[in-house]
């Protein structure tokens, strides 16, 4: 049989990507027709109050604050994000420190980052918007960074759009890297560029993970759609001045593709407390024994992940069962957060959740590691985190 050439084999190779793409997006729009074709639960009363609570509590998170004290400066040293477990408890630490500081001006000391992973970036610049929605009728505190020893560091972050959101006080990035192996952080406030942001996170992942064909479409229409779905309801459908985050990258030595897609809302337990389940979970966070409020934000990401409870405007409230209540199975988006975590699980895919105090960290077996509340808050609305594993670089 006769030898094929590079140039034959990179001709078959692009050939298939391109079919791969056509038939993922097939399948996309067909899923998407589908849930346009679901009856809704019509019920206007009912969504005006829903929107009028969440309303309350956007702007009791989103009110002013006078910033009076001196300059702070806050240094991110060594590794900054979520991606290893053994920077996760340091990460919390400083998102507290910065989220909630009360100072006229705040200096990010970036000089001895040695790397900042995407979860890192996400953080701060949702943290650095969350300021100017909460101050925009007035002067908000300056946030400023300066340019990391590390040239790798440097160059990622002006490359991710990192200084587009945080400022930077001196430094000329001259180094380049490669492009294709990132997804750049951009703050959207327009649903039509969902298909082009999808587009962009398919791409990464048909070019760098270890997911099959198969894999990938299920990824697709069971995680991205739904984690979409989430963010913009919880960001631009709840305020036209607010958005929802992603940011994408390709770790060849790690072999993992880090993944952020996060909004700027009222976080998940809020969310829950004010959705159509509402009454049902009340009864429940009283049969637990914990309340409504910041120090159980951790439990309240836990029941979304484990129970078929949503915050979603169309999610259906309990319906009663001949033997016992129970939430019902598939309905709507209902179960949107436990569909991800078992989508997650078949694919082997690390799932993190950080949603104003509290977090649930998911390993990729579907097992909730580590779960809790801070007394501050760790993200300024809700994130969702995803190691997706991918093709390792030797060296």
């Amino acid at each position: 049989m006769k030898k094929q050439t590079r140039r034959q084999l990179e001709f078959y190779r692009i050939k298939e990507y391109k079919a791969r793409k056509i038939q993922i997006k097939s399948a996309k729009k067909a899923r998407r027709k589908q849930k346009k074709l679901c009856p809704k639960v019509k019920n206007t009363s009912t969504r005006d109050s829903i929107r009028s609570k969440r309303r309350e509590i956007r702007m009791n998170l989103y009110k002013k604050f006078r910033y009076k004290n001196k300059p702070l400066t806050v240094e991110i040293k060594d590794e900054l994000g979520i991606e290893k477990k053994e920077n996760v408890s340091a990460f919390f630490d400083l998102a507290e420190e910065i989220i909630d500081f009360d100072s006229k001006e705040l200096k990010l000391d970036l000089r001895h980052c040695t790397r900042m992973w995407p979860s890192g970036v996400t953080m701060l610049c949702s943290f650095v918007e969350w300021l100017t929605l909460a101050n925009k009728e007035s002067r908000h505190p300056i946030v400023l960074s300066n340019t990391p020893y590390s040239s790798d560091v440097a160059t990622y972050l002006s490359e991710c759009g990192f200084y587009e959101f945080v400022g930077r006080t001196n430094g000329i990035i001259e180094k380049k890297s490669k492009i294709d192996t990132k997804v750049k952080i951009r703050l959207e406030s327009d649903t039509s560029k969902i298909d082009e942001r999808e587009d962009e996170i398919q791409d990464l992942i048909i070019n760098y993970s270890m997911l099959n064909k198969e894999q990938i479409e299920l990824f697709i229409n069971k995680v991205l759609i739904e984690i979409f779905s989430n963010v913009t309801e919880h960001g631009i459908a709840s305020n036209r001045n607010m958005g929802y985050w992603v940011l994408g990258q390709y770790h060849g030595r790690t072999g993992i593709i880090s993944l952020c897609i996060a909004d700027n809302g009222i976080g998940i337990r809020n969310s829950l407390m004010t959705g159509p389940q509402r009454v049902e979970l009340a009864s429940k966070i009283q049969r637990i024994g914990i309340e409504n409020n910041e120090n159980y934000d951790g439990e309240f990401i836990r029941m979304a992940l484990e129970e078929s409870v949503s915050g979603a405007l169309s999610a259906f409230p309990k319906t009663e069962g001949l033997i016992l209540k129970q939430y019902e199975k598939g309905s709507r988006r209902g179960n949107g957060l436990s569909r991800i975590r078992d989508t997650c699980r078949k694919l082997g895919i690390n799932l993190s959740i950080l949603s104003q105090n509290g977090y649930a960290l998911l390993d990729s077996s579907g097992n909730i590691y580590s779960k809790g509340s801070r007394l501050k808050r760790i993200f300024a609305g809700t994130m969702y985190h995803m190691s997706i594993p991918a093709q390792r670089m030797e060296g």
